[in-house]
């Protein structure tokens, strides 16, 4: 099991996400924070000359959401915006590419002080082709994090080759404090630079699954295990 700052991981911003913001009153880490956090990590993110962002150039889709926290909300790159689920755990978040990715880093932010009891504990991430090969490459425990998280793959890494798939899905089992929804501000997935590559002249779009239909959106700006 991995943790989410075990040495396989990587905070993105360069700095300690498990550490609060102390404060000369001795308070936490405050949402002002938490957002200039967010916002240097993204800056920090996608300013890695050899990897493009990909994260608005794929298809993603949940298990539910409230109408007003849809999943387009983890690729908006806003701190104030997050998606939330609206079911019974566990909540699960699909993302699916036309194309094969070449993934160098996948990227979530968490925040604890945040978002309290609809912080994500137990997370399982699969990769593949499809949903017939899924294999599972990270299981996170998110313990006190306020940051951005990141999963290196090719160089500089455990692994020295980038992650090849087209699908990936992550599955929220329980939450901080048993709570039952979920809130997540934030995902990044940084994939090869390649000038060949056609998903760099892609359009956005967003799959959303709410109440049984199918809503599409545009512009919105390890182990391995078989799978279960």
């Amino acid at each position: 099991m991995y943790l989410e700052l075990s040495r396989n991981t990587q905070a993105a911003t360069g700095e300690d996400p498990n550490d609060y913001l102390v404060t000369e009153g001795g308070k936490a880490l405050s949402a002002e924070a938490a957002y200039e956090r967010y916002i240097i990590g993204v800056e920090k993110i996608q300013s890695e000359p050899s990897c493009l962002d990909v994260t608005n150039m794929v298809y993603w889709k949940a298990s539910s959401s409230k109408a007003d926290r849809p999943i387009g909300n983890i690729t908006d790159a806003n701190p104030a915006t997050f998606w939330q689920s609206d079911g019974f755990l566990p909540h699960i978040i699909e993302a699916h590419s036309v194309k094969k990715l070449s993934l160098t880093s996948i990227n979530m932010f968490f925040s604890l002080t945040m978002d309290e009891s609809y912080s994500p504990y137990l997370i399982k991430v699969y990769a593949g082709n499809g949903l017939l090969d899924l294999t599972l490459i990270r299981t996170l425990e998110v313990l006190n994090v306020n940051g951005w998280v990141s999963f290196r793959f090719g160089p500089g890494s455990e692994s020295s080759d980038t992650l090849e798939c087209q699908y990936l899905k992550f599955i929220i089992y329980t939450n901080h404090q048993n709570g039952k929804d979920t809130h997540l501000r934030g995902i990044r997935l940084l994939n090869k630079r390649n000038t060949n590559n056609k998903l760099e002249n892609r359009p956005p779009s967003v799959v959303e699954e709410h109440s049984g239909s199918l809503y599409h959106g545009e512009n919105i700006s390890s182990s391995a295990n078989p799978f279960p």
